[in-house]
This record gives C-alpha cells, structure tokens and sequence, in this order.
C-alpha cells in the first residue's frame, strides 16, 4: 500500500494524470458541444419535414386554392395517405414533399382538426387504433398556437414520443388546423448511439493518451532518474567530473540541468581534490615541522642537561647559554616561516593592494644585507635595467621578504670572495650567484617544505625559504623557475604582473 501513495507523488504520475484530465475536459467539452448542435439539427430537420409535409397537404386540398370543396378533398386526401412520402394526388406531382438530409421516417400520423371545436374532419390510416397517441395529441390541438403553426413534443408513453406541428388554417370559410406527427424515438436512438459512440471514442483516446504521456514523460525524465542514481552513490573519496553524458539536446530543458548538474560535479570533485591535497599538505607540513622542530629541541635539552648535572665553571655556563640561544633562534626561524607558510599569503591577500615601484622594494631588501656581505666578502650589487610598479601590499612586506630570501639564500651557498646579483627587467627580478650551485636531480624538489640539498647540511637554514618565495610569488600572481649547475652558481628568475614600466 505504500508504493501507490509513493507513485502519485511522483513527477511522471501528476503530469500524466494533468495531461490526461485536461485533455479529457476539453474532449468533454468538445462532445457536449456536438452532442447539442446534433440534437438541434436532427429537431430542425424534423420540423422541417413536418412543415413540408403539412404545405404539401394544404396544397393538395383542390385544384385550386379557395374552391368551395377543398377541405372535403384534404380530408379525403388524410384518409387515404399510406405513406409519410406518398404525393397528395396524381396530378399536383410538383407538390410532393422533397426527401430530407439525415431523416426517413416509416411512419407519419396526420389529423385534420375543426376549430375551435376540436373536432376530428380526418386521419390518417396509421392512428387507426392507436388511443394513446390520439390522446396525446388531443391535448396539443387545442393549444394557443402561432397562425405560421407551432411545434410540441408529445408523450403518448413512457419509451414513446412524437414531434408534432399544428399549422392553423382557413378552408371553406372555416377555421381548421392540419396536425402532423413523427415518432421521435428514432431521433433519439441515434442520439444514444452518439452519445454511446463518443463516450467509447473518448474513452479510447484518453486511454491511449494516458499511457503514451506515461512513456513519453518516463523518457524525459530517464536522465532525471540517472542524475538521483548517480547521486546517491556519490563518495568523496572517488567524485567524478560528471554525473552523466551530455545530452543529445543539450538546448533542451532535461539537458540544461544535466549540463548543470555536471558543472556542479567538476566543481565539487575540484573541490574535494583541493580538499584532500589541503589535508595531505597539512599532514605532511605538521610532520615535517615536528621532524625539525624536534632536532633542535632534543639538543637545547640535551645542553641544558648537560650543563645542569654537575656545578661547572662560569664560561662553561656561558658556553651552554650561547648553544641554547643558537637553537632558539633557530627554532625560531623556523616558526617563523611556519606562520607564514600556514597564513598561506595572509599578508598579501588581506592587505590593500597598491602600485609599488619594484627598484625601491628590491633597494631596502638588499640594504639589509650590506653589512653581512661585507663580513662575509660577498660582493652584493643591484642592477636596474628597466623598472617597473607592480600590484603589491601598501607595505611591500611579502614582496620585500620573498627578494630578502632569495638574496640571503644565494649568499649562504656562496664562498667568500663570490658575487650575488640582482637584475630588474620591468616585472622580472633575476637573483645570480656564484655559488656552489645545485645537482640538476634535485632542481625540482628546491620549493619543498624543509628540503635541503645533502651537502649543505653544513649551512644553517631552515628549508622554508624557497617554500615561503613561491607562496609570496603565486599570491602575486607570478612565476619562479630556478636554473642551476654544480660549482657553477645557482639563478632564480621572478616574474611578477607589471601595472606600468617606468623608464
């Protein structure tokens, strides 16, 4: 019982079933329309045949209209008909009633009434006998009438009925009237079997329309029961691109919601992939940030242990606290690219945007550097071929950062007496060094979190800073490639969207 309330919910059943009634009610409409304008037209055309008929009579009463014997030979006339179609007499054959278009009574019954006494001058053969008609149209005859005749329904039974014409007329300076009387049974009967025939017609119609909505609508709405299917078994751990095929009528409404459910499903797996890449970047990055965290931890411990366990000397104390502040300090940087990496470009994102001129950020950069290049004896110079003003924060921080990190880092990994040069081309920064360079295996891992080359094990540095440069870069909108041979120095180019060139 439940799966039938189920089915008249559905889509499919209440538009079948709205198809289906409103047509039935404009068939409906249709055949009671048909069914009156029959009805109407078998009575016209019976009262025309009865008018006829009754003319044809009045018209055979004599030779001529007004002779002193015209009414005896019209109810001669009456008395005489075996037929609703047989002619008055011989010789007025120009007079005899024409056929009509859709009647053909057997049976025709015909009085000649006195007036205003009611009585019966002649009738026809075929009411000889006949009581219940005769009464019947007694109750008629006598009626007030129009002089052009009038016309009546006649019951002389319950399953029986006449239509009936009493045309008044003056014959022998006499006031008499002529009733002629059909049975209308037959009208009826026809109107039954129409009735009867439309009524099967429709049925079949409505019948056959309801089924064929049915396969036409469950065609249409196939892909709708496709989409539910494909939905519900939607994981995301494994989301498609699409959940169906394009339409063949992709301009179709069915077609435009495949076509949008499928945009929805790339979106939703493009999604979930950022989603789960996200996740696999954090576990990753809390793993390795406690792998490098825990080496420096483990030796601040071990130091302060160390120095703990026994009463030592002053310098020795000293020596401790200048090791446990080394390993801060390095702990620190690393927490410190960290939090930048984590905000992942909160400062360049979040902050106003303006035009700031590339040589002035890549200037204070540099000149942060200018004492520890000359302690180091690293020739540290800025080149300006073109400048340019890019989109940045109003502070210039993350630009200035990701410049500063790209300097310090060609520094460590070059020995005294070495150069690092910054080039600015409009929108490019090119920072080259004469350093030791890097293996062309392990170009392609620089920008990884905590990744450093085997033999710079010796250099202190965290691993974060390239990691930090390409954030900074691609929050900016631009590129970063890094080209480099062993022993032969190592080149970064920057590419960075540039608002105007200044020359």
């Amino acid at each position: 019982m439940t799966g039938f309330p189920k089915l008249t919910r559905s889509l499919r059943f209440r538009l079948t079933a709205w198809f289906t009634l409103a047509l039935g009610a404009v068939l409906a409409s249709t055949a009671f329309a048909f069914y009156h304008v029959a009805k109407r037209t078998l009575r016209a055309e019976t009262d025309a045949y009865l008018m006829s008929r009754a003319r044809a009579l009045l018209s055979s009463g004599g030779e001529e209209a007004g002779t002193a014997n015209e009414l005896g030979e019209l109810a001669e006339t009456i008395s005489a008909r075996r037929g609703p179609d047989a002619t008055a007499t011989a010789e007025t054959p120009a007079q005899a009633a024409s056929p009509q278009h859709f009647l053909l009574f057997d049976t025709v019954f015909i009085r000649l009434i006195s007036l205003p006494s009611g009585r019966i001058e002649a009738s026809s053969p075929s009411l000889a006998g006949k009581t219940a008609i005769l009464a019947a149209l007694d109750r008629i005859a006598l009626r007030p009438g129009d002089a052009s005749g009038s016309f009546a329904f006649a019951e002389p039974g319950e399953e029986e009925t006449l239509r009936v014409l009493t045309l008044p007329s003056r014959m022998d300076a006499q006031n008499v009237a002529i009733q002629v009387a059909v049975p209308w049974d037959r009208n009826a009967d026809v109107i039954e079997r129409l009735v009867l025939l439309m009524s099967a017609v429709m049925a079949g119609i409505l019948v056959a329309i309801a089924i064929g909505g049915w396969m036409v609508i469950g065609r249409t709405l196939h892909p709708i029961d496709r989409v539910v299917t494909e939905a519900q078994k939607l994981d995301p751990t494994s989301m498609p691109t699409a959940l169906l095929p394009p339409p063949a009528e992709s301009d179709s409404e069915i077609g435009h919601l495949v076509i949008t459910l499928n945009d929805m499903t790339t979106r939703l797996h493009d999604a979930f992939e950022t989603q789960r890449q996200f996740a696999e970047s954090q576990q990753r990055f809390a793993a390795d940030a406690s792998h490098e965290l825990r080496t420096p931890l483990t030796v601040l411990r071990g130091g302060l242990e160390l120095a703990l366990s026994r009463t030592r000397e002053a310098a020795d104390y000293r020596s401790a606290l200048a090791s446990a502040i080394e390993e801060v300090e390095r702990m620190s940087t690393i927490v410190e690219g960290l939090s930048i990496l984590a905000r992942d470009g909160a400062d360049t994102l979040d902050s106003a945007k303006s035009e700031v001129r590339l040589s002035m950020i890549a200037s204070e950069a540099i000149g942060a550097f200018s004492a520890t290049a000359m302690d180091r004896e690293i020739e540290v110079t800025l080149s300006i071929e073109l400048d340019a003003t890019v989109l940045a924060s109003q502070s210039g921080v993350p630009l200035r950062r990701m410049i500063a990190n790209l300097v310090d880092n060609a520094m460590k990994y070059t020995q005294p007496g070495g150069s690092v040069i910054v080039t600015i081309t409009g929108g490019t920064v090119v920072v080259t060094d004469t350093g030791i360079g890097i293996a062309a295996e392990d170009i392609p891992q620089v920008f990884g979190r905590f990744w450093r080359a085997r033999d710079t094990q010796g250099i202190t540095g965290s691993g974060l800073g390239l990691a930090i440069c390409q954030q900074i870069v691609k929050d900016l909108g631009g590129e970063i490639h890094i080209a480099s041979q062993l022993g032969a120095g190592t080149t970064v180019t920057v590419s960075l969207p540039v608002v105007e060139v200044v020359t």
